[in-house]
């Protein structure tokens, strides 16, 4: 897994996985820049384990990639809270995919926790830097979608999730712009896989 420097086009190694380990793979910076989450293992096997590592001042990887889940399935796509005290995270695959979230301290995680408003078949989490937006993808019988959950910054509490983006095709991986306004998703709405993006002000309506 490696850096690239947007102003500079030059990129460094963060983490080089063991033989027979898999790949590494769903970086996510943590808000103060100073730990890299990503998952490593085997899609093929279905067994993958998120990762912490830290980082210096300069983005440079201090040590090596600590392990912070145990359990033997799939665990990926980490995303961190904009406080940066706690990862979501995807736990297993297909019809047991489901998403968690893990208070991490310090480089120390703790306890998992499901977050069963999401139910089965999900994948790809995604936080605004507001933070009071959660996006993620769903698996149905037309193929995947992207919902929404909208939580009070005052009273904490959570909305029921809502389909955000309506389309016949496969909508899956979004990403929130910085002002939470937008989102880009991959898309196989024109017949390919392509990266589109939408305003997310309000759920999009079918067109």
């Amino acid at each position: 897994m490696s850096l690239l420097s947007v102003d500079t086009r030059e990129k460094h190694r963060l983490t080089t996985p063991p033989p027979g380990a898999g790949d590494d793979d769903g970086p996510s910076v943590s808000p103060d820049g100073r730990w890299l989450a990503f998952s490593r293992g085997s899609e093929i096997k279905e067994i993958s384990q998120l990762y912490l590592l830290e980082l210096s001042g300069d983005l440079q990887p201090k040590g090596e990639p600590k392990q912070i889940s145990y359990e033997n399935q799939a665990h990926d796509s980490p995303v961190w809270t904009p406080d940066g005290r706690e990862l979501l995270f995807i736990s297993g695959m297909w019809e047991t995919a489901s998403l968690r979230r893990m208070l991490v301290s310090n480089g120390h995680a703790g306890k998992q926790q499901p977050l069963g408003f999401a139910g089965q078949y999900v994948g790809w989490p995604a936080i605004s830097h507001q933070g009071q937006r959660l996006v993620y993808s769903r698996f149905v019988s037309t193929g995947w979608e992207i919902w929404r959950l909208e939580t009070s910054a005052n009273s904490g509490k959570a909305s029921q999730p809502v389909k955000l983006i309506w389309s016949t095709q496969a909508d899956a991986d979004p990403g929130y712009s910085p002002d939470g306004k937008r989102i880009a998703f991959l898309s196989t709405r024109s017949g390919r896989r392509e990266i589109w993006y939408a305003r997310v002000t309000a759920p999009i309506p079918p067109s």
